[in-house]
């Protein structure tokens, strides 16, 4: 139920590029007033080729992306940047955010610069995922939908251990009581209890079945009865219903091909780069250059029903 992880995995990327990245005459740390220079700190990365490699790997690809964006005319605008900013923002309870990024030693335009990466990465990767009508069909089929059935919900929810603390709860709603307050005083989940249970919009397929079976046939401001999971009991409250559309199939396809066609993009620019190593410790650290294909562009991703 919490999805910190994958920005936990986006920070780190981008602070291990901003610390690659530094040149500073400071001492990094100083022991019993001796001091380790930045240079010293550098020069022991530099020797450690297996700390180094995939820092390096992570910068090359970086640069891959962003020339291959710029030859393709593909950008990232500041809405799109904003609304995906929000979202990751909105994973976390109040003010939580700003000290995971100061734990990070980042700031919050830092963090908006890696968003931007990863929406340039998208917006590159999506360009070459077709959806066809079978692929729609299929999507409908395996998630048993329809057309404008609900694509999306947003709910909030209160998860206890036990079924009598589900059942105590339920009744105190029903009897009035403010959600927002009774998850701050019962939740244990600790990713929505500061926020009063609210969760991010999800569509079929992110939840464990018996939170999404429950969240999917509530109506708008309807509580449900506690439900079971593995996480333990949930009381579920819906707050926002959006129906399927074929733009809403789309994306959602896309989503689940970008993995495998993001692999597949960063695979064919490092295979076409041209690479020279100036540093023969990192020599062979990436494939030898290939042909580029009559068009110059890196190849379709392969779409996967």
């Amino acid at each position: 139920m919490n999805p910190t992880p994958a920005m936990a995995a986006i920070l780190a990327a981008g602070l291990i590029t901003t610390v690659a990245g530094c040149a500073s005459s400071k001492p990094v740390i100083t022991v019993n007033g001796t001091a380790i220079s930045q240079a010293e700190f550098d020069k022991k990365l530099e020797s450690n080729v297996r700390a180094s490699q995939p820092v390096l790997q992570q910068m090359v690809d970086k640069l891959l992306i962003t020339q291959y964006a710029a030859n393709n005319n593909i950008t990232a605008s500041d809405a799109d940047v904003t609304t995906a900013l929000n979202k990751v923002e909105a994973n976390f309870p109040a003010g939580q955010f700003d000290q995971v990024l100061k734990q990070q030693g980042m700031t919050m335009d830092d963090a908006r610069d890696i968003i931007r990466e990863q929406v340039l990465l998208k917006n590159a990767v999506d360009k070459d995922i077709k959806v066809d009508q079978a692929q729609i069909d299929a999507y409908l089929k395996t998630n048993k939908m329809t057309m404008n059935s609900p694509s999306q919900v947003r709910v909030r929810h209160i998860l206890v251990k036990t079924q009598a603390e589900a059942i105590m709860i339920e009744q105190k709603l029903k009897g009035g009581a403010d959600f927002a307050a009774l998850a701050k005083q019962y939740s244990i989940d600790p990713s929505s209890k500061d926020k009063g249970g609210e969760l991010q919009a999800f569509g079929p397929g992110q939840m464990v079945q018996p939170f999404q079976d429950a969240a999917f046939k509530l109506k708008v401001g309807q509580i449900s009865a506690p439900v079971q999971s593995p996480f333990g009991w949930h009381v579920i409250q819906s707050e926002q219903i959006t129906p399927m559309t074929r733009d809403s199939i789309v994306a959602a396809i896309q989503a689940q091909q970008e993995p495998t066609a993001t692999t597949n993009l960063i695979t064919t620019l490092r295979q076409q780069a041209k690479i020279d190593y100036n540093d023969p410790t990192f020599s062979g650290l990436f494939p030898s250059p290939q042909p580029l294909p009559p068009t110059g562009g890196a190849p379709a991703a392969t779409p996967h029903s």
